[in-house]
């Protein structure tokens, strides 16, 4: 209500004249912002999200409680909180990029979401925060003010920064553990090989070397595994080629050509899975190379691991030699790297397949339950 006077040309009080509006809406709508506001403010703080405004007209700054609080700044001092009195508070390497993200915020009106190290003002203690800016123009276009919020995350990058260290601790344990077994294992191989020297049945040796082999299968398992970036799965389209490579290079006498074909998918697989593994293809192959080109001038080894869609793995082994001898039967058999192949796929829990046509081929079918399919 506005009243005012009504005075005649000589000065003469003649009455009044009163105004009224019905503002009942406007103080409504008034009342709604204050309780919308003081409800951001409680959601803010109970969440720790501090929130801060700069005004770029005349370069100032206001915070709201929460952001006194993290960057140790005396709410009651009369001076006015300015852009510098913030950027003084970032640790100095993290400062260029915090003013590149900045200029980039205001330059090209992109929302900022950047982590940073503060000292709090009171006690130089180091805090890290992580912030989030938006521009807000006028209608002109024009920038007129930059809205953001910080958020202490001090404990959660603690929490991460002693994790981080607790895992680079435990890698370098369990690469030290993968180089010692390694090591044993090849000390093992040179003991078998020293023995083997004074042995004169044929046989005896053949199966001193057999052992030997077995034994360097699984240390080339332990030699990739301290070897890659990973120490929990092993990359197995590189260890079977590998392991390959070495059997045919050793095992091959005279000028027999034997040519490998691979078809594997780049797999990583647990130690779990890959010893067992490892050592059945070590069998078949060596099946292979013994047995399957007698009297051949050539041949052709085929070796796949792929994963199907059901989630199984397959691993086949093929050979384009004289195939299995009439009747073979794995059940039956007296080969002791046939019984091994059964007894590890037991282990496994897979299902093994063969056949006898132009060469042989043994399929086996297995899950690994923990499978890598990024490698």
């Amino acid at each position: 209500m506005i009243i005012s006077a009504i005075f005649d040309s000589q000065g003469r009080h003649r009455g009044y004249c009163k105004i009224t509006r019905d503002i009942t809406a406007t103080h409504a709508a008034a009342e709604a912002l204050r309780d919308s506001e003081h409800r951001m403010r409680l959601a803010t703080g109970a969440a720790g999200v501090a929130v801060w405004e700069w005004n770029l007209q005349d370069n100032t700054i206001r915070w709201d409680e929460l952001m006194f609080q993290i960057y140790g700044v005396d709410k009651t001092a009369s001076r006015q909180v300015t852009y510098r009195d913030w950027i003084q508070r970032i640790m100095p390497e993290d400062l260029p990029g915090v003013e590149l993200r900045m200029q980039h915020l205001v330059q090209d009106n992109f929302p900022t979401h950047h982590q940073f190290r503060i000292l709090r003002a009171d006690n130089d203690e180091l805090r890290y925060v992580q912030s989030d800016e938006v521009a807000v123009r006028d209608r002109s276009g024009n920038l007129s003010r930059v809205i953001g919020i910080n958020i202490d995350i001090t404990r959660q990058k603690l929490s991460e920064l002693q994790i981080s260290r607790a895992l680079n601790e435990k890698d370098a344990m369990l690469r030290e553990i993968h180089h010692r077994v390694k090591n044993n294992l090849q000390v093992i191989t040179s003991i078998l090989q020293l023995q083997s020297a004074y042995l004169t049945d044929e046989k005896i040796l053949d199966v001193f070397q057999e052992c030997q082999w077995r034994i360097k299968v699984m240390a080339l398992i332990h030699e990739k595994l301290y070897r890659s970036e990973g120490v929990a799965q092993i990359n197995f389209k590189d260890y079977l080629e590998s392991m390959v490579g070495l059997l045919i290079s050793a095992q091959v006498k005279g000028s027999l050509p034997i040519q490998a074909e691979y078809n594997v998918e780049p797999l990583g697989l647990d130690m779990d899975t890959a010893i067992p593994v490892g050592l059945i293809t070590n069998e078949l192959i060596s099946n292979c190379l013994k047995y399957a080109f007698n009297g051949r001038s050539q041949g052709r080894i085929g070796l796949s691991l792929l994963l199907r869609q059901d989630s199984q793995i397959e691993l086949v082994v093929r050979d384009d030699g004289v195939g299995l001898p009439a009747g073979f039967n794995p059940d039956t058999t007296s080969s002791l790297g046939i019984r091994l192949v059964k007894m590890l796929c037991r282990q496994l829990r897979a299902s093994l397949e063969y056949q006898n046509h132009e060469g042989a081929e043994f399929r086996i079918t297995f899950k690994c339950n923990h499978l890598d399919k990024s490698l």
